[in-house]
């Protein structure tokens, strides 16, 4: 299962000072198996900064190749699943382990993760409309399971201020194959 720890939420506003916004997305993969219907795991984020950081300006990009009719689902979140949404776009058409991407965003602008503070487990799901089975191997976000905490290397977290380009904080992107 795809999760999001917030432990120690706050409610602050801030602004950010260059290069003083840092953080971390961890991946624990909750799926047993390379094949089936759905993928599950749990993300945590770290604020490694030492500013505050608004939940709403944070995202995660999320890169599959499961092709369309994907259903996002996110089962528990400890910020409250209302504050978690998903949403498939077009990725990187000329790789196919990345034509589709995931981007898992944040609501609720009181909701700030202080410097130190990790986030909430957050619970998300992945399968297509029609319960199909598709391999997760096949998709460039996958990272192997283990059950351990380990870096989403393949994923990304963003922030993303007004009038200020998205800002990678920890991944990386896919590139054209």
């Amino acid at each position: 299962m795809l999760a999001i720890m917030l432990i120690g939420i706050s409610m602050f506003s801030a602004s950010f000072a260059e290069g003083s916004t840092q953080a971390s997305l961890q991946l624990r993969n909750a799926n047993s198996e390379n094949s089936g219907n759905q993928l599950q795991a749990t993300l945590r984020i770290q604020n490694l900064g030492t500013q505050p950081l608004p939940i709403s300006q944070l995202g995660i990009r999320w890169w599959l190749g499961i092709g369309s009719s994907a259903v996002f689902v996110c089962d528990w979140a400890a910020l409250g699943t209302n504050h978690v949404t998903g949403a498939f776009t077009a990725g990187v058409p000329e790789n196919p382990a990345a034509a589709t991407q995931l981007l898992i965003g944040f609501s609720g602008s009181s909701l700030t993760l202080q410097p130190g503070e990790s986030s909430g487990d957050i619970q998300v799901r992945i399968h297509r409309s029609d319960w199909a089975a598709f391999h997760p191997l096949d998709s460039f976000s996958y990272q192997t399971a283990g059950g351990d905490w380990v870096p989403a290397q393949r994923m990304v977290l963003f922030l993303q201020q007004a009038d200020v380009p998205e800002q990678i904080l920890s991944g990386t992107p896919p590139e054209a194959s």
